[in-house]
């Protein structure tokens, strides 16, 4: 396609975001989806084992996400090319996200138990997943129980997500990040960074931070409403 544009002259710039979490400003999202669905998993105490933690994990905030692509359009400079909206070498990885949301639901809902979950070679993973996910469909075929139903078509869109949170990409983005900087006045995504004195992820930029003010979301939303109740959150 970028030749295509070369050799026409078009004037077209491609945008590809990654993984996109909600708001910066207020952590509200339309969906709870993707990394939710580990949060909610884990908050309920129904995810006991994960892959790779080392896995980064690269999101960033819709307002930013809009913000530069409405930059870019209300000027003419950038001609084309592909801007990729990441965070690049700042992302998270599996074990800092689960450390930092396990510490955070404890300290805010102190009756409610945060699994501490295990993180496993990645076959093995593999094998304990789908084999429970091939254990509970039969078991359903055999008993019609609707409770069996239920979670196993919750495993099969769990298993959608797996590639998210067990693959190994880190997305590259020290070129778009300059031609943000030189193109607009838009600040670097906020990212979500390690605070070590606390365990809790914060970004440098925001008092707040950005992944606080997620994790803040779901509880005052109850993950969108996936959740009927749950022991209200103590004052910090």
């Amino acid at each position: 396609m970028l030749d295509h544009q070369r050799r026409t002259g078009a004037h077209t710039i491609v945008f590809e975001p990654t993984i996109i979490g909600g708001s910066s400003k207020d952590g509200a999202t339309r969906k709870y989806n993707l990394f939710y669905v580990f949060l909610l998993l884990g908050f309920c105490n129904k995810l006991p084992f994960l892959a790779a933690p080392d896995n980064r994990l690269d999101i960033v905030p819709v307002d930013w996400v809009g913000e530069v692509i409405a930059a870019f359009m209300t000027q003419s400079r950038f001609l084309f090319g592909v801007v990729r909206l990441a965070a690049g070498e700042k992302s998270i990885t599996n074990r800092q996200f689960h450390d930092a949301a396990r510490h955070f639901y404890t300290s805010r809902c102190p009756r409610r138990r945060f699994r501490t979950i295990r993180f496993l070679p990645e076959v093995v993973f593999r094998a304990l997943f789908f084999s429970q996910v091939v254990a509970v469909k039969l078991v359903f075929m055999l008993t019609r129980r609707q409770s069996l139903g239920k979670r196993a078509r919750g495993l099969a869109t769990l298993a959608n997500y797996l590639p998210f949170m067990t693959g190994r990409k880190r997305f590259a983005n020290a070129r778009s990040e300059a031609l943000i900087a030189e193109y607009t006045d838009c600040p670097p995504a906020p990212v979500l960074l390690e605070h070590c004195e606390n365990r809790v992820l914060r970004d440098d930029n925001d008092s707040k931070g950005y992944f606080l003010t997620l994790l803040d979301d779901t509880l005052r939303t109850r993950f969108g409403g996936l959740l009927d109740r749950f022991d209200p959150p103590s004052r910090p």
